[in-house]
């Protein structure tokens, strides 16, 4: 059960009994009638007298003003199935524009104001709006320009607002006005004011848009508006605060609805599938069908389990650490927009031409047509610099000049910039596409024992037999080419190169991540190499570990050593990498190590992107080959952070590896990290090795990526 303090506690049976009355109402009252409202510009006020008769409007409000308090965890099925069932965005929009509009009310007006305007609101007899953005700006508030004089007991607006929903039935406008001196700025002059949708002065112009067709939208402005001081909300000079707290309860909205018509794309393209017949079988017989529901199906159950979340720490109390739509460091906002967009992308894959006319009412995109682009790429700007601020420390959004991690320094580079100058960007949607590194070659081991490569001739024909069995990536260690000194590491810059370029000149495209490490503090060995080759990646060894082994007699199999990677080795390590243009991939031997790589973030160590995480596991003193330990990890990373493992062992460490891949992961093998194949056999090369890897990824309902493909999804530059 879930309770806040204004609402009773919420059984299952409750969420579903509302869903249902949702479910049943959108299906009967909203979506047979959409495609008409949409040619009429607008849908009936009827409908919202309707959605108040069945208590959906009064929703989260109190009872005193006719409503029905509610926790956040009651409210997520009312958005979720409207988006799901009602067949529009824009009925959606208008008809629940009260919960943008009536939020500041109820928290700052007067007792008489709340009682004047919210319940009339509330019965469907009156029509609340929120009016912050201005033609001169959007998502920038303190800079808004519409003012507010104070004259006797009135305020005289003037000034404009635009994209205004509700804007042209509203019968009250919550508008965001300057009440500072003449020509304050920023953010202490904000005031919020509650405008009479009759007041004189006050004149609307209809916008006609691209979606959202039957959506009430308009263009209002404010000449010489007088409205009385008693509808001011709150304090003046406190609007600005006010305006954040409501963009909260806004977000989540956004995000329940997002996945909502995510849900209606996959149950569009789910029944098409299993209509059309091509080649002699319906759509869903087809493999890279079903990998694509499989992908959307993925996608919605993941952001339905954060929107739980979400709602499940508002309503315990804790809004001060995830009010809805306030991320955590790992939780970036707007989590519900990105499977919208993919499940619109995926439906129109599975329907192909029958997914454009916009006449057709059966495609996926019959929601999404009628909603502008609350999650297309038009938002992502948007959408970056609210990940960005979530992912690092106050100030670190504005450097003046920060180097991108491909070579190009510039102020503030962010992916939407680097794509436009350098043709690459810093995350590319290739589906749920596997990227798999082959660990040709390890440390210490004795290639008089092992077929371990030690040469570069030895290295560039292992590399071509992973290459060809579906590794786009090497990690590499370079060896001492002395006669009988192949087990022993080098850190010769001359040996690094040649070994580089053997594995470039036989794998076109191939993408070199090299080891850095060492234990103690002469590191310029490594630093050396790097600046050396300028590999694509290199492996960041994030945290220290006691590197220990117990033999079964009781003593130790090598003396105990501390493989020492403090915060000021890695941040030399970061620094070079940077230098030479090279993602680094952070290493994880242990739990607390995955911690670290959050505050190197925080703290502004590194601040390039979402940091690449190598989870190590099967180490004797570090984590367990451990299938289960997989989703703790995942829980530890930042969200959306991309990661893989390291599986180190013998044959056991295969579930591992599928579990690596169900989970989402990029995959890892090579005689590095093991001579075993599943069924415990010896592998001679890392050919079979990889061969078995890609078939994992497959079984997981996942295909391997290409070379090229992996840059992109790195955002590292094509290949020369």
């Amino acid at each position: 059960m879930t309770a806040t303090s204004d609402a009773t506690p919420v059984s299952d049976e409750d969420r579903t009994a509302l869903t249902d009355t949702v479910t049943r109402f959108a299906r009967t009252e909203i979506a047979p009638h959409v495609d008409a409202w949409d040619a009429a510009g607008e849908f009936p006020r009827s409908l919202y007298r309707r959605a108040a008769d069945l208590g959906l409007l009064g929703l989260g409000y109190p009872e005193q003003y006719g409503g029905t308090p509610a926790s956040y965890a009651l409210r997520l099925p009312l958005w979720r199935a409207l988006s799901r069932h009602g067949a529009s965005g824009g009925v959606l929009a208008s008809l629940l524009s009260h919960n943008i509009g009536l939020p500041p009310v109820l928290a700052h007006g007067s007792d008489a104001v709340r009682a004047e305007v919210i319940p009339p609101v509330l019965a469907g007899e009156q029509i609340a709006a929120l009016a912050i953005t201005e033609p001169g700006g959007g998502s920038d508030v303190a800079q808004l320009k519409t003012t507010a004089r104070r004259e006797g007991d009135d305020y005289i607006v003037n000034g404009e607002k635009v994209f205004i929903t509700s804007g042209m039935r509203a019968d009250w406008i919550t508008l965001a006005v300057r009440t500072g001196d003449a020509g304050s700025k920023g953010s202490g002059g904000i005031s919020m004011l509650l405008i009479p949708g009759h007041s004189a002065g006050l004149s609307r112009s209809k916008l006609d848009k691209m979606g959202w067709l039957c959506s009430d939208t308009a263009h209002l402005r404010f000449d010489n508006v007088r409205v009385p001081a008693r509808y001011l909300l709150g304090e003046e000079g406190a609007g600005f605060r006010i305006i954040m707290a409501n963009f909260n309860g806004e977000r989540f909205g956004l995000a329940a609805s997002a996945l909502g018509f995510a849900e209606a794309c996959y149950d569009e393209a789910l029944a098409w599938a299993r209509q059309r017949k091509t080649f002699g079988a319906a759509l869903v017989e087809h493999q890279v069908i079903r990998h694509k529901l499989v992908d959307m199906q993925m996608r919605i159950q993941s952001t339905a389990a954060w929107c739980e979340s979400v709602a499940a720490q508002a309503d315990a109390g804790r809004a001060g650490d995830a009010a809805p739509g306030r991320p955590k460091p790992h939780q970036p906002p707007l989590g519900g927009s990105d499977p919208c967009a993919a499940g619109e992308r995926g439906g129109r894959q599975c329907l192909g031409c029958s997914g454009l006319p916009a006449q057709e009412p059966r495609h996926p995109n019959h929601a999404i047509l009628r909603r502008p682009g609350r999650a297309d790429p038009g938002r992502d700007g948007l959408h970056a610099r609210h990940r960005q601020r979530a992912h690092l420390p106050r100030g670190q959004g504005h450097d003046d000049r920060r180097r991108c991690g491909r070579n190009h320094e510039r102020p503030g580079c962010t992916s939407a910039r680097h794509l436009k100058e350098t043709g690459t960007m810093h995350s590319t949607d290739h589906g749920n596409k596997a990227i798999i590194t082959c660990a040709i070659t390890g440390v210490l081991t004795d290639p008089g024992q092992h077929h371990v490569p030690v040469t570069p001739e030895q290295l560039a024909k292992e590399a071509r037999r992973a290459y060809d069995a579906g590794a786009a990536v090497v990690h590499v260690h370079f060896r001492n080419q002395e006669p009988g000194k192949g087990h022993l590491p080098s850190w010769d810059p001359q040996v690094a190169r040649d070994c580089v370029q053997a594995m470039r000149e036989a794998c076109p495209g191939l993408i070199i991540n090299q080891t850095t490490g060492v234990v103690g503090p002469h590191y310029q060995g490594p630093l050396d190499c790097l600046r050396a080759t300028r590999p694509e990646m290199a492996a960041c060894n994030a945290g220290s570990l006691n590197y220990l082994k117990v033999r079964s007699n009781g003593t130790w199999a090598w003396p105990p050593m501390l493989f020492d990677n403090q915060p000021a080795k890695v941040k030399d390590f970061i620094d070079v990498m940077l230098e030479t243009g090279t993602l680094p991939e952070f290493e994880c031997f242990d739990v607390g190590i995955v911690r670290c790589v959050e505050m190197y973030v925080q703290t502004g160590m590194y601040t390039e992107r979402l940091p690449e995480y190598n989870f190590v596991m099967g180490v004797e003193s570090g984590m367990p080959a451990d299938p289960d330990l997989l989703p703790i990890l995942l829980k530890l990373k930042i969200k959306d952070a991309p990661w893989q493992a390291t599986v180190i062992g013998r044959s056991e460490i295969w579930p591992v590896h599928q579990r690596v891949a169900e989970l989402g992961g990029h995959l890892r093998t090579g005689l590095e990290d093991t001579f075993y194949l599943p069924d415990g056999t010896k592998a001679e090369s890392n050919g079979p090795l990889i061969e078995k890897l890609a078939e994992y990824a497959r079984n997981a309902g996942r295909e391997v990526a290409s070379p090229q493909e992996a840059r992109g999804m790195l955002g590292l530059k094509a290949a020369d």
